[in-house]
């Protein structure tokens, strides 16, 4: 309680629709992973009003920002039920498989 009434009253008023527009039109680009990942936690956590962001929404907003690829693959196969499941499980995965696979001098 303590904390949304700190961000209610520096915030500018129209800030969770901002920070809601941004999440939602959120993609990866050529952006890593760990980068779209960290953006759209910061606009998540930017949001006061936690009900107009649910959760199948951030799912569905991560799932459909990634680009094509093995993470993106995996993740439609196993349609996580929460935005950290998503991110703590599936790309993780992809992600060490790809840095073993990697030659030593991109390091």
């Amino acid at each position: 309680v303590f904390v949304e009434e700190l961000k209610k009253m520096f915030l500018p008023p129209n800030s969770d629709f901002r920070y809601r527009s941004k999440f939602i039109a959120c993609k990866q680009g050529k952006r890593s992973l760990q980068a779209f990942i960290h953006e759209l936690r910061y606009l998540a956590a930017n949001i006061n009003d936690n009900a107009s962001l649910p959760e199948p929404m951030r799912v569905t907003v991560f799932m459909d920002g990634l680009n094509h690829g093995p993470a993106r693959t995996q993740l439609f196969r196993d349609y996580p039920a929460t935005f950290e499941d998503a991110v703590r499980n599936r790309p993780s995965r992809i992600l060490l498989v790809n840095a073993c696979c990697r030659p030593a001098h991109i390091f």
